[in-house]
């Protein structure tokens, strides 16, 4: 018998981060008998909805990661590891028990028992989450006197049907949640749930929102360069919201977004029913309205061609500007004059409001750059005295030239430009000797006591598939999907490029331009995401030394050239290098110990991308044993006793 736990939704309530968390510890939830598996990790289940015809983006995409998801589902229950299957997808909200039980029956036809669980939040909180998230996408939004979602009848039908066991449903407001955290709220639920109070889930960040002001110029945006593409993603506006996130990261200064009086009182009049409904149907939910604005003689009708602006309380039109002024395509005949003058008006806000300006103003050069606006970018690069080399006159063999001075491997024996395009031919048991090879390292990890990890370093041309040249693209169809799809379910592995991806669209160099690795930026993003797999503290950028260099990359330096990047130093370090055989390449052994002898012990198999990371990694452990090989040796394991053995390679060595 199988009994299934559903989180699902409602959208905008913290979906996004409870997934990533589940999909974080699947190996400890197997563990305690619970099932979370997924071919979606960025949305959990969301896919599994084309079971009863309904579907969103490529039908056939959704009607592939629901096969998959539903055999990595059947596989696990097959096996007899748990009898508890965990789901999470917002896009069941709406569907309703009868059309729920469908998927659940696709899964299981011997149901034991059915427990939903519901995150709601007031309609005016959620109604600017939509807009905002609308506006990513499209021009138009739904105008707030049009807005009225009946979650109390859709919640109703979900605790009035007999074939539900339990309804759960919370308040999505920090003040209602358990530590003023979803996954924390959500992990005190499973508790309950499940009867394990050992289950734990690991935090996880929430979607950045936008300023009021980055609303409007995003909107603005939209409608006059993307207007074609309504209703669907496009990587300008893609990089544009990055962007404005990384300005508020960098804490640039912006209205939060809130409705105005009479946007304010058109949707409370749609929607107090509902919020009076809900607490009526669901003691204890205490959703919460602000107060109604005083009647007010204006009245209006919205289109959904309207101004963001006019649902907003308040807006900075001088922020405005200059967000439109940051924005190339806003102004493509700026001159030299024009971008001194921009440099000058962020330097004033910067001693207003104490943010760091250079960060900004390199943010921005970068995302000059994805934008192809490369010359305006290399003016303010100049203006910052930081000129960037000219590209060569010859090409060098090896190298592939891309936009903006980035540079690419080519012409290496593991053939990474086949690999990238999905063309790269592989041997037909490559699969399945990948797949017996972590259940191998699976079994060794069981009988010898330890952790395993198996992480993946993203190849350069993924990250920054946008700066490769005219023509090249990155197929999904690479040889890493296949080692992604051995290790599901085996071993705890982590495939780094959707947050290098996230950064690299914000504007940082995460990878050295001249160089096929990344740098101690890229190298960190990857390093806390491991640690965070693994349960174990992270490093802080506060714990760094930071400064920029010029280096002879291992591209730019068959022509000559050095490139610059940025260099990380531990500060106060509490490690030592006890042991180095002082080899370089394949066969190098470096040991670090710790003054800290509480720590964990690791023993770490590497390739050269590992370099950058040494210190961050000698932070974290009382020892830890490097080795510069791809396979593990467990003789040097038995000796050293680890309480984690994490492996590590770049993508393009894997068909090795």
């Amino acid at each position: 018998m199988t009994r299934f736990i559903v989180h699902v939704g409602d959208g905008k309530c913290g979906s996004t981060s409870i997934q990533h968390s589940l999909y974080e510890v699947q190996g400890e939830l197997r563990d305690l008998g619970i099932v979370y598996e997924t071919n979606t990790p960025k949305n959990g289940h969301f896919s599994l909805v084309t079971l009863v015809g309904r579907t969103r983006g490529s039908s056939s995409a959704a009607q592939a990661n629901t096969r998959n998801t539903i055999a990595m589902l059947h596989a696990a229950l097959d096996k007899g590891e748990a009898d508890t299957v965990l789901l999470s997808a917002e896009s069941f909200f709406p569907l309703g028990p009868d059309q729920l039980l469908t998927i659940l029956r696709a899964i299981s036809d011997r149901i034991d028992r059915i427990d939903i669980i519901a995150y709601v939040r007031a309609p005016h909180s959620m109604y600017l989450s939509l807009v905002q998230q609308t506006l990513k996408a499209d021009s138009r939004f739904t105008p707030p006197d049009r807005f009225v979602r009946r979650i109390d009848d859709m919640l109703e039908s979900w605790r009035d049907c007999e074939h539900i066991d339990s309804l759960t449903v919370r308040n999505f407001d920090r003040k209602m949640l358990l530590g003023g955290d979803v996954v924390t709220d959500f992990e005190s639920i499973l508790r309950d749930l499940t009867g394990n109070e050992t289950l734990s889930l690991p935090p996880a960040t929430e979607d950045t929102s936008l300023s009021a002001e980055q609303i409007v110029v995003l909107q603005e945006f939209r409608g006059e360069f993307l207007k074609a593409h309504d209703g669907k993603v496009h990587h300008d506006s893609q990089a544009l919201v990055a962007y404005f996130e990384s300005l508020s990261s960098l804490g640039m200064p912006g209205s939060t977004p809130k409705l105005n009086a009479v946007a304010l009182a058109c949707l409370l009049r749609q929607n107090t029913a509902v919020v009076e409904s809900m607490n009526a149907r669901f003691p204890g939910i205490e959703l919460k309205l602000p107060d109604a604005p005083e009647p007010s003689a204006e009245e209006r009708c919205w289109s959904s061609g309207s101004k963001v602006e006019t649902i907003l309380e308040r807006i900075d039109p001088k922020l405005c500007k200059l967000l439109r002024d940051l924005v190339p395509a806003f102004t493509p005949q700026c001159t030299s004059q024009d971008i001194g003058d921009l440099i000058s008006t962020l330097r004033e806000l910067g001693n207003v409001h104490t943010f760091d300006v250079e960060a900004v103003l390199l943010r921005t050069i970068a995302f000059w750059r994805s934008v192809k606006a490369t010359d305006q970018a290399d003016i303010l690069k100049e203006m910052l005295t930081d000129p960037t080399a000219a590209p060569p006159q010859v090409p060098h063999p090896m190298i592939l030239y891309g936009k903006n001075r980035w540079l690419f491997l080519k012409s290496d024996s593991n053939r990474v430009q086949q690999q990238i395009a999905g063309k790269f031919i592989l041997p037909a048991n490559f699969q399945k000797n990948w797949t017996e090879l972590f259940d191998h390292r699976a079994e060794m990890a069981r009988q010898m006591g330890y952790r395993y990890c198996f992480s993946i370093v993203p190849n350069k041309e993924c990250v920054y598939a946008e700066q490769l040249p005219d023509g090249i693209h990155v197929s999904e169809d690479r040889p890493v999907r296949q080692v992604l799809a051995a290790a599901q379910g085996r071993v705890i592995h982590r495939y780094h490029l959707e947050p290098l991806r996230r950064t690299a669209l914000g504007g940082e160099d995460i990878f050295v331009r001249g160089d096929t690795h990344w740098n101690h930026l890229g190298a960190l993003i990857a390093f806390n995401e491991t640690m965070r797999t693994l349960g174990l503290p992270e490093i802080s950028m506060a714990e760094f030394e930071r400064e920029q260099r010029d280096i002879e990359g291992d591209l730019s330096k068959k022509i000559g050239e050095l490139c610059p990047t940025t260099v990380l130093k531990i500060r106060n370090s509490r490690f030592r290098l006890i042991d180095n055989n002082k080899i370089n390449n394949i066969g190098q052994r470096r040991v670090y110990e710790n003054e800290d002898t509480s720590l964990p012990r690791c023993v770490f198999f590497r390739d050269s991308f590992t370099s950058h990371q040494l210190e961050m990694l000698a932070s974290r452990f009382s020892r830890i044993v490097f080795l510069w090989q791809p396979n593990i040796d467990y003789s040097i394991v038995r000796d050293e006793a680890p309480d984690f053995v994490i492996s590590q390679q770049v993508e393009r060595f894997l068909v090795s």
